[in-house]
């Protein structure tokens, strides 16, 4: 489901975001709409904040790049799973 995109100078876009806890069902719907959001306003990243949400998640497309030219850092621990429905490689 595409979600609307907040503006400028809305109230949600100046408060403090909540962690996320646990990765349920209505999370995930929420990231996958989030997903679907930002491929339809041709972007590369969207945060929770700017389709009215407090949580702390954000969705990012990172296909231009080629796999060897990703570098990140999560936790600093560990390497995000490839099987994982939200990372794809």
């Amino acid at each position: 489901m595409i979600l609307r995109i907040t503006q400028y100078g809305e109230r949600i876009l100046e408060q403090p975001g909540r962690k996320v806890t646990t990765f349920d069902k209505k999370l995930s719907c929420l990231a996958q709409d989030m997903i679907e959001t930002m491929h339809h306003a041709e972007g590369i990243g969207l945060a929770a904040q700017q389709v009215d949400s407090d949580l702390m998640i954000f969705v990012m497309d990172l296909g231009f790049m080629e796999q060897d030219e990703l570098e990140y850092e999560l936790d600093g621990k560990t390497r995000p799973s490839t099987s994982s429905c939200l990372w794809s490689a």
